[in-house]
């Protein structure tokens, strides 16, 4: 599995190249989850939760890193 092996930074990466997160998204989600391990841990019906995260983004993320 992909995620066994990124680190922080490459998650972060990954974060940030995922259609429609941009810069405020990524930080409103990492001031919710605490962490960037905490963002990919997350199911999509939390990240839906943080103002801006629509529905489908929300599966983009959870999908992210598996």
């Amino acid at each position: 599995m992909l995620s066994n092996v990124m680190d922080d930074r490459d998650r972060f990466i990954v974060l940030n190249s995922i259609k429609d997160v941009g810069s405020l998204r990524a930080k409103r989600l990492l001031e919710a989850f605490g962490s960037i391990g905490g963002v990919f841990a997350a199911p999509a019906e939390h990240l839906r939760q943080v103002e801006g995260i629509h529905p489908a983004l929300a599966n983009r993320i959870a999908n992210a890193c598996q």
